[in-house]
């Protein structure tokens, strides 16, 4: 599992990566819709950078692996790399 935060950004970059479209519900919340899976999240609507819940990220996660679209390992692989470039980065 992912040992550094991760940002909503990151997050629906994902989702979006992964054929996710979203629709703004209204200043609290943003949906994410997966047509061909049938997926659905409903995610806080906050700046990019703000850290992502474990919450959220936990249910994208097992969602994700649930629905044969992405095994859990991956996940965590995916935001490792991220975690790496960014703290390289800086």
């Amino acid at each position: 599992m992912a040992t550094e935060p991760m940002t909503l950004g990151q997050l629906t970059t994902l989702l979006a990566d992964m054929g996710f479209e979203h629709k703004v519900f209204d200043e609290h919340r943003v949906g994410y819709r997966h047509k061909s899976s049938g997926s659905f999240f409903v995610l806080p609507n906050r700046p990019p950078e703000t850290r992502a819940r474990e919450s959220d990220y936990l249910h994208v996660r097992s969602q994700l692996d649930w629905l044969g679209l992405m095994e859990k390992a991956d996940f965590d692989t995916h935001f490792a790399q991220l975690t790496a470039v960014r703290l390289a980065r800086s």
